[in-house]
């Protein structure tokens, strides 16, 4: 089992990788708008996940 230091150093590797894919996400204008998202997070559980609308 890792000590508290590797865990530590785990999880500042998958923070680094996701905020290197959240930059490329951006870069390549695959982003959605705070209005967009503000949209769809007060949707949950509002209606069927399958919906599309």
């Amino acid at each position: 089992m890792p000590d508290a230091k590797e865990q530590d150093e785990a999880r500042e590797i998958a923070f680094r990788a996701m905020v290197e894919r959240g930059l490329q996400d951006s870069d390549a204008r695959r982003v959605v708008s705070n209005a967009e998202l503000t949209r769809r997070i007060r949707s949950w559980g509002k209606q069927n996940p399958c919906d599309t609308q």
